[in-house]
């Protein structure tokens, strides 16, 4: 953040991180409004992280606010997110409370193969069911590309770690579950009746180790 602001914001940046830090070494007894605040501004700080440090416009206006005010909390932050946001999202929670299955959850799982594709991560795995969270009005736009997506991430899963057996979706607008057996969309996707989730498993390790490495490594010419 430092390297990709302004005078201002490159100054603010630790100002930031120690706003940060007091959010995550405390628990968070508030109401549902000040969660939903809080929870937009770790994802503001997701999003610069997976940038490379690019501000967002809601970043640029909570740091704005704190030379406004010359309040440095992460509470102070809080005024950057607008309140239609926020009541947005303590609706998609509450509509979520009532859709969530009953057995536990893992949430954001990382895989073997993670740092070999920029440290992928998904969003949750419910009893071998490795889940995308969506929040989408038109859920079947870009459908194909989502799955293929899902793919990827149980490719990365080399050990099988998670035991993954089926991939799928939560659509948080509509609080609506969609899975497909894994075996079964491996398949389709391959075009492929022998195709197997441990060969493309293989075949995808190898690869991704080669492009790491560069050829000859592991014996590959």
């Amino acid at each position: 953040m430092m390297a990709h602001g302004d005078r201002v914001l490159g100054a603010l940046a630790e100002v930031w991180a120690g706003a940060m830090q007091e959010l995550l070494s405390q628990p968070l007894v508030e109401d549902e409004a000040t969660l939903a605040r809080a929870s937009v501004i770790l994802a503001w700080l997701d999003q610069g992280f997976r940038s490379g440090g690019l501000w967002s416009d809601g970043m640029r206006k909570a740091a704005q606010d704190i030379v406004k005010h010359r309040e440095v909390s992460w509470r102070s932050c809080t005024s950057g997110v607008d309140k239609p946001i926020a009541d947005e999202l303590v609706a998609l929670m509450r509509l979520a409370e009532t859709r969530l299955p009953a057995a536990r959850a893992i949430c954001g799982p990382e895989f073997d193969g993670s740092s070999f594709v920029g440290g992928a991560d998904a969003d949750l795995v419910i009893d071998g069911c490795l889940y995308e969270v969506k929040t989408t009005e038109k859920p079947r736009d870009k459908l194909p590309e989502k799955i293929r997506q899902l793919i990827g991430y149980a490719l990365l899963d080399w050990s099988d770690e998670y035991g993954l057996k089926k991939v799928g979706f939560y659509f948080s607008r509509q609080g609506e579950w969609k899975s497909w057996p894994l075996p079964e969309l491996i398949v389709r996707c391959a075009g492929d009746s022998t195709a197997t989730l441990n060969a493309l498993r293989n075949d995808f390790r190898r690869l991704a180790e080669l492009q790491r490495h560069g050829p000859g490594f592991g014996g590959v010419e």
